[in-house]
Order: structure tokens, then C-alpha cells, then sequence
């Protein structure tokens, strides 16, 4: 399909042009409807029965009771705080279990939204596992509609700044530019790079930890682990995919 903005071709499948970073028509809408409605319109309105809402619901299980984080096709609204999509510059997440002699004790759960106007956090937790499960379904919700609204349009934004601006932009230790991504060894400052114009493989997640690879001319190993509370660690293998379709598309 083409970019209306720019009227580039871009995959099919894609919910921001990879060229000049313009959100594709009706992807938030579809990717909305996507989700499971779980929360309601008003306090005696169900959404599970309303498959034409236009945002979401999670619920946030917390010691005082359930909160409420409404993810709009704009914006989230959490805690009295409104936050817009197109605000949001990096976003991170973690979970944290706690023990005492392999004894689990405490488990806290946390998405942060960052904008050049303030954070938004959603964060929660339990002890003693004690009602863990509802905490670890809100959890992989946030991570699900975070993904399909929020993360686009953060790539969108890093594209932007590297493909048409010439930045080099740093991900936990690794620089992301329009030629690839490096790092720099510590005691000599040598940079050590995967270029976009060779074959890269797609960043996976493992036990809360980006993992990059490098090609080694026969099979591809591993190159850097960041850990996904570092700001916008979770957009990297997004980021790396529209990176390279552009190095191999120009």
C-alpha cells in the first residue's frame, strides 16, 4: 500500500509510514477494536458488548481496590492524568519479584509513559502472590495495547529523527543511526556495528531483556541484552524493523 502523506509504498501491515513517520489512516481504530473490551462507557454500560467503542479499559488491581486505566484512540487517561499518544517520546515497563530464601514476598508491576510534559506511570503489585493473577492479566493487557497504539508512534518519531534527521540515537548502551547500530567497548571507545544494508535479525525479548543479535557470516549471535526498563528498550526490535525494510527499500 502507499502513505497518503508522502505517497511512498509501505507494507501492508504497517501502522506508520517508515518514510516521513505519518500514522496510517484508521490503524489506531482497528487495532483499538482488536483488543478485548474490558472496562465500560459509563458505570452501568458493559464494553464486551460494545464492539464499536473507541477505547479500552483495563483494569488496574491495586491494595486499595481496582483503577481504571482508559487507553482512548488519542490518548491514555490514568490517575486523573491525560496523556496523548502523539505526545509520547519513549515508554518502558518491568516486573520485579522479590524473595527471601526462595520465598516470593513481594511482586510489583510497572508501565511508564514518558512525554517532553510529564510521565505517566501505572504501577502495581502484590504480596505473597496473593491475587497474582489478575495482576499478571493487566500487566500483559498494558503490553498489548501499548504495543499496537503506543509504540508505533514512538517508532514513528525515532525514524523520523534518524532517517530524515541524521541523529544517532542511544538505547541503553546501543546507537541507532540511518547506517545500523554499534556500540563502544568500554576502555577503547571502539565502536563494533550491525549495518541495515546486511542481514539482521529481528530483536527478541527473553526474561525482560531485548536481546540483538549479529551475523557472523553463518549463523547470527548474540550482540547486546538491554533490559526493558530502560526507556524505550521495548520498541527496539519495531524500531530495527523499520530500519532495515528502509535501508532496503531505498
Amino acid at each position: 500500500m502507499f502513505c497518503n502523506a508522502c505517497n511512498k509504498e509501505i507494507p501492508s501491515d504497517s501502522r506508520f509510514c517508515v518514510y516521513c513517520s505519518t500514522p496510517v489512516n484508521n490503524q489506531i481504530n482497528q487495532k483499538v477494536e482488536a483488543v478485548p473490551k474490558t472496562g465500560s462507557k459509563d458505570k452501568d454500560e458493559n464494553l464486551s458488548s460494545d464492539n464499536t467503542a473507541d477505547y479500552v479499559d483495563v483494569v488496574i488491581p491495586t491494595f486499595l481496590g481496582n483503577e481504571i486505566a482508559q487507553f482512548r484512540n488519542d490518548a491514555i487517561i490514568y490517575n486523573g492524568m491525560k496523556m496523548n499518544y502523539t505526545d509520547i517520546d519513549s515508554v518502558s515497563c518491568k516486573q520485579i519479584y522479590r524473595s527471601i530464601n526462595l520465598i516470593p514476598y513481594q511482586q510489583d508491576f510497572v508501565f511508564t509513559y514518558y512525554s517532553n510534559t510529564g510521565t505517566l506511570q501505572i504501577s502495581f503489585g502484590t504480596t505473597m502472590h496473593l491475587g497474582i493473577g489478575s495482576r499478571k492479566e493487566a500487566f500483559g493487557k498494558l503490553f498489548t495495547i501499548t504495543k499496537a497504539l503506543i509504540i508505533p508512534v514512538v517508532v514513528g518519531k525515532l525514524v523520523h529523527r534518524m532517517h530524515a534527521n541524521g541523529e544517532t540515537i542511544n538505547i541503553g548502551g546501543v546507537y541507532f543511526n540511518k547506517v545500523g547500530y554499534y556500540t563502544k567497548s568500554f576502555l577503547t571507545n571502539k565502536e563494533n556495528w550491525v549495518y541495515w544494508k546486511d542481514e539482521v535479525a529481528e530483536p527478541q525479548m527473553a526474561s525482560g531483556t531485548i536481546v540483538l543479535y549479529k551475523s557472523d557470516g553463518k549463523q547470527f549471535k548474540h550482540f547486546y541484552g538491554i533490559s526493558v526498563e530502560i526507556p524505550n528498550a521495548i520498541v527496539i526490535p519495531d524500531l530495527v524493523s523499520a530500519m532495515y525494510f528502509l535501508a532496503r527499500n531505498n
